[in-house]
């Protein structure tokens, strides 16, 4: 009976070993995935507000903004804008002006739209004496 005991011993080291090992493991991939939460969090309240002051003040506002938080927000939105096939468009954000989400049944009129479309455009190519160019193609 004792040779069976001594046969035994150490059986539990590799077992211990390898809860150690998965416990680490579990933590780093909860840190990561924490950082990119975060990271991803940070994104979009950089680029909600470069969309604000976008459509407030326009794209030179919008960069300002986004220099103050980090100036990665445009390069995510452009790489937003070419991997939905332009589909994404932070300069949408100007279309608030007309259309409100306040509970209320206000409907805006197309030519209050239309006059906003056209400061709408991610490849707009803007030059202050005249009236935005549309670049996309």
């Amino acid at each position: 009976m004792r040779n069976r005991c001594r046969d035994a011993r150490g059986q539990a080291l590799p077992l211990l070993l390898i809860v150690l090992a998965m416990t680490m493991l579990s933590v780093v991939v909860i840190a990561r995935a924490g950082q990119a939460a975060a990271d991803a969090a940070q994104a979009r309240t950089a680029a909600d507000a470069a969309a604000l002051a976008g459509a407030a003040d326009g794209r030179r506002a919008a960069e300002r903004v986004a220099e103050s938080n980090g100036g990665l927000m445009l390069d995510y939105a452009a790489q937003c804008h070419d991997l939905s096939d332009g589909r994404f468009d932070i300069t949408s954000g100007v279309l608030r002006r007309a259309w409100r989400f306040d509970g209320s049944s206000h409907l805006p009129e197309q030519e209050e739209t239309d006059a906003l479309l056209d400061l709408v455009g991610w490849c707009m190519k803007i030059n202050p004496l005249e009236r935005p160019q549309n670049t996309c193609g």
